[in-house]
């Protein structure tokens, strides 16, 4: 099995994410598997930039802690991360702007090469930015990669530019592949191009497949005000307005954004918002203008740390029992987490299904990790979530229309759009009758508060259990939402092939549930181990609420990163030796 991880590093400016790109497309189209993950400061300008891209002949689940092949762009990448190199790994940098004495050379396990990157940019372009490009084209060399990959590579990103532009960095990468295998050293390093597979068919971000998803569900309209990470989203959707006639409106503040689209919900448009957790603080009060007037927009939310601005341009899974309680009062709310790409693309549009069908807020949350990197995705099909409207009419109605109608099935009133003959009711902020008339009689407040939870338990008869990976009768189970799926699956097959067997109990779909059912389902496991990007066990202490669940141990990260397969390996390890603790 080839496993192979690439990083490069470097002052922010100098194209890191591109490098990272690139060679993802490059691998991609050798025919394997990619996974790459980033970490960048949050400054307009400056500081220090890296990506890790992981690349393997299997199926990849999450990034790992092991780095093949540097490339440096400056000193302080060498410094940082030499020590996290493989034995026998290369570290590549430029002669002249990365200068190391011995003493800064920490290791005698792997190869510190010095090539003229940056002159061989300034001789064949010109450009001192381009020195990226003939860095990663010797990195290539060093991996015994197809140059001519590279090349149409180079021409797809470049193609609206112009031949010149196109044939001077085909030349400049050509280039430095050429010192790049004048200069390898011994390695055993091959990556022949494969045939290339249906699993193999995008390189896709989750916010990419949030955005597709969305439109392809019949979302006509985002509105939304950037923050990391969930801007991205405002970006891919904008390039789509004209193909697919939908609008993007970026809006003076949250609380607009969140105000249009439960208008345009209540207008028979499907819309949403995008934000962080941030963002979402200012959304809360229109959010309970969202659930008194049984509007059902899509409300998606890519965590990072907090509180307040916290370190923004990373990631965590801080803000569940947020989105679960958010507004005033209470009120029920459906709460989906995608665990990868696949999912963001799928259960977005389930998002909007549910948001229509039971007339209530619907939070899809994601965060930094799955938002903004890019990962190896199926060919994904766009006939698999049909829409479903719900309870909606476009008919004539009765000058009796009750849009509250508090002997609805489930809870679940017919619902009209404006310019229905008929259709006359109110949706304001306050309590009302059937009619949406405001009232503060004691009887109706009653009704009309047991209308809108009479729905829930319909919701809990249909959202899925959680899904499990691997075996009922596994001696551990590692319990996880969100993107902590891709980690834990990875963490499962190291785990199996050194003989430890484990499954992994995965929830996508976090609130409400069948808490009996769920009860059922967690008490049949032997050993359980409870895995959250949070301090306290957000969703731990869910199924301690609704379940009386009790997990055998936890595992929790807090630094801002994603979990490292290999640190769950070795706390499963730990467990299974009875000699650990709660972390």
């Amino acid at each position: 099995m080839i496993d192979f991880t690439f990083c490069v590093g470097g002052p922010a400016g100098k194209g890191i994410k591109t490098v990272g790109f690139n060679f993802g497309q490059v691998m991609l189209h050798h025919g394997y598997h990619v996974h790459d993950n980033d970490e960048y400061p949050s400054l307009i300008k400056g500081g220090h930039n890296v990506l890790w891209a992981r690349v393997s002949d299997e199926k990849i689940f999450s990034h790992n802690s092991k780095t093949h092949l540097l490339l440096a762009l400056d000193r302080n990448t060498v410094l940082k991360y030499q020590d996290h190199i493989e034995p026998g790994g290369v570290i590549l940098f430029d002669e002249k702007q990365v200068k190391l004495n011995n003493e800064q050379k920490t290791r005698n396990d792997i190869s510190y090469l010095p090539l003229p990157l940056l002159e061989i940019a300034l001789e064949v372009s010109g450009n001192p930015i381009m020195l990226n490009t003939v860095g990663l084209a010797a990195s290539f060399a060093m991996m015994g990669a197809d140059i001519k990959v590279y090349h149409e590579v180079l021409k797809d990103q470049f193609a609206n530019k112009g031949e010149l532009i196109v044939k001077e960095n085909q030349d400049t990468a050509q280039a430095g592949y050429n010192i790049g295998l004048k200069h390898r050293p011994e390695l055993d390093w091959q990556f022949p191009k494969r045939e290339r597979s249906v699993d193999q068919a995008y390189f896709l971000t989750g916010n990419q497949a949030i955005t597709y998803g969305a439109v392809n569900a019949g979302c006509k309209l985002l509105c939304s005000y950037p923050m990391t990470p969930a801007s991205s989203v405002m970006d891919w959707y904008g390039q789509l307005e004209h193909s697919h006639q939908v609008v993007l409106k970026h809006t003076e503040d949250e609380v607009a954004a969140m105000n249009m689209v439960i208008g345009a919900w209540h207008a028979g448009t499907r819309a949403m918002v995008a934000t962080s957790g941030g963002g979402f603080v200012l959304m809360a009060e229109a959010l309970g203008y969202a659930a008194i007037s049984e509007a059902g927009p899509v409300i998606f939310v890519s965590q990072r740390p907090g509180p307040a601005t916290g370190i923004p341009t990373f990631t965590g899974q801080g803000d569940l029992r947020f989105v679960m309680h958010a507004g005033q009062d209470e009120f029920p709310r459906i709460i989906l987490a995608p665990g990868d790409v696949e999912e963001c693309f799928y259960l977005i549009q389930e998002a909007f299904n549910l948001g229509d069908r039971f007339q209530m807020p619907v939070f899809v949350l994601s965060d930094k990790f799955l938002s903004e990197n890019h990962f190896t995705t199926p060919e994904l099909d766009d006939q698999k979530v049909p829409i479903e409207k719900g309870k909606i009419t476009f008919d004539p109605l009765s000058e009796n229309y009750q849009r509250y109608d508090t002997n609805a099935e489930n809870g679940i009133s017919l619902r009209t759009v404006p310019g229905t003959p008929g259709n006359c009711f109110m949706a304001n902020s306050y309590e009302h009758d059937e009619h949406g008339y405001a009232t503060e009689e004691a009887d109706m407040r009653i009704m009309q508060v047991n209308k809108r939870n009479k729905k829930v338990l319909k919701i809990q008869q249909e959202l899925p259990m959680p899904t499990l990976y691997g075996n009922l009768d596994a001696k551990l189970t590692l319990i996880c939402w969100g993107s902590t799926k891709m980690p834990a699956l990875e963490a499962m097959r190291e785990l199996k092939a050194s003989g430890v067997n484990v499954s992994v109990l995965h929830f996508s779909y976090l609130f409400p549930l069948d808490w009996d059912e769920l009860k059922k389902l967690v008490s049949q496991f032997q050993k359980t181990l409870f895995v959250e990007g949070n301090q306290e066990g957000l969703l731990e202490g869910v199924l301690k609420q609704y379940c009386r669940f009790e997990p055998t141990d936890y595992h929790r990260r807090i630094d801002g990163r994603p979990f490292y397969p290999e640190e769950l390996v070795k706390k499963v390890n730990e467990m299974m030796m009875n000699t650990s603790s709660p972390s």
